[in-house]
């Protein structure tokens, strides 16, 4: 048996940023990664085919207001920041593209500049809050779809209070801006320090309490340790904690998920005919949304990542329709990723509450995108909470 100070289960941001923090104190970090790689949502696609192109399947951008995610990369890492060009996100709707401007309705907008005093997130849907600050034709017709490309989910029975927080920014850092080589760039320095040991393709089978430890039966042998941090989607969490904490088990595995089917292309930059965007919106379409590569731009290749809505196409169909949008089937290189999102109700706040109030003094560390938010900044702060929570718990 492997035994360590600190297991955890997960390699994206969330078990990364957490493992970091342990190991940076001293604690002996065990991360087991049911993957290949490390990143979760960070998932680059680098492509042999087009030498030096790279593009995302998962998260595509960082900010400035990211602050836990840019103190936990820290100054001295190898990363070289790339700032984002800025580009429009247009609409694409019946085979073509339209501005966002042009879908709008101003009176929409004359009515929520109204009620604006006196609508409040919390406690109202995405639908209801934007709905009211917009027009409901608007919210429909543009913000709704909007909202959706950026979640890569349907967010109208969102909590509006976990969309768009208002974080400090960080001066002499670009608003929006990735990092040379794509963001699973993060995860692979977050996952390189000395006092943490990366398991990869290493998938959790069982857990078990024996006298005060957790101990984790995985593909590649036993794993031991007085402390635990699960950064798993909450059924992957359900699953392991039901037989030690069942009532607890329960609570996560009434936070629901979604599912979002990306396909990457990569393209020569003279055959593709759609104008440079950073993405496009798909209204009563098969995709949610287009991210675009052109934010960095590239002088030979095109890229562009189509995040489509689960078990609507298959792969020929997926692939005759990107070349609708792109204007060639022409392609260089095709990438395809699947990923399991949370998808958040009203009262979720309430949930998470009764969850850490079923855990009590269990040294267990609850991080994810489906505790505090979607953002990379939502994962990262939640794990600096989580792992200063853990060490006020000390040996319990």
């Amino acid at each position: 048996m492997d035994e360590a100070d600190l297991l955890v289960i997960g390699g994206g941001i969330s078990g990364l940023a957490l493992a970091r923090m342990a190991g940076q104190v001293g604690w002996r970090t065990q991360l087991l990664e049911a993957g290949p790689a490390l990143g979760g949502c960070m998932r680059t696609h680098r492509s042999e085919r087009a030498p030096g192109f790279w593009l995302e399947l998962g998260a595509h951008t960082c900010f400035n207001s990211y602050g836990h995610l840019l103190d936990l990369i820290g100054p001295e890492a190898p990363l070289q920041r790339l700032g984002r060009q800025r580009l429009p996100f247009r609409l694409w709707r019946d085979g073509k593209t339209a501005s966002i401007v042009s879908q709008l309705e101003p009176l929409g907008f004359l009515g929520g500049a109204l009620r604006m005093p006196f609508v409040r997130k919390r406690g109202r849907s995405v639908e209801r809050y934007f709905g009211a600050l917009a027009g409901t034709r608007n919210f429909r017709r543009v913000l709704g779809p909007a909202l959706d490309a950026v979640a890569c989910q349907p967010v109208s029975a969102f909590p509006a209070e976990y969309l768009f927080r208002r974080k400090p920014r960080r001066r002499g850092i670009p608003r929006s801006f990735t990092y040379e080589g794509g963001l699973q760039g993060v995860a692979e320095t977050l996952g390189t320090t000395a006092t943490v040991s990366v398991a990869l393709c290493c998938r959790a089978r069982a857990l078990e309490r024996r006298a005060g430890a957790f101990v984790v039966q995985s593909e590649q042998g036993t794993f031991s340790a007085p402390r635990l941090a699960l950064a798993v989607p909450p059924q992957e969490a359900a699953r392991l904690l039901r037989p030690i904490r069942p009532k607890l088990a329960m609570a996560i595995a009434a936070i629901g998920e979604s599912e979002v089917e990306s396909t990457a292309v990569v393209a020569l930059a003279e055959a593709v005919r759609l104008p440079p965007i950073a993405g496009l919106i798909g209204r009563e379409q098969p995709f949610y949304s287009v991210v675009s590569r052109d934010v960095v731009p590239a002088a030979d290749y095109r890229g562009l990542t189509f995040h489509f809505r689960p078990g609507r196409l298959d792969e020929a169909e997926k692939l005759a329709l990107i070349a609708t949008v792109v204007g060639t089937s022409d392609l260089v290189d095709v990438a395809h990723a699947r990923h399991r999102l949370p998808a958040l109700q009203l009262g979720h706040g309430e949930r998470i509450r009764a969850i850490e109030a079923l855990r009590g003094n269990l040294p267990l560390a609850l991080v994810g995108n489906w505790l505090e938010g979607l953002s990379l900044e939502d994962c990262a702060g939640r794990a600096v909470a989580e792992f200063e929570w853990m060490r006020r718990l000390g040996g319990a």
